[in-house]
């Protein structure tokens, strides 16, 4: 099978979607760690 979209894609596209998709997936998880962060605050005072 392989990666059709290597063929379709310029290496630097290719660079920036993963750029984007990690950027995305470290703010979705930020924004977890911080609302956890928020709940224990709010179940400890």
């Amino acid at each position: 099978m392989g990666y059709p979209f290597q063929f379709r894609f310029p290496s630097h596209s290719l660079e920036r979607l993963i750029q984007c998709v990690t950027q995305k997936y470290y703010q979705e998880k930020l924004d977890l760690e911080v609302k956890k962060y928020r709940l224990s605050i709010q179940l400890t005072s």
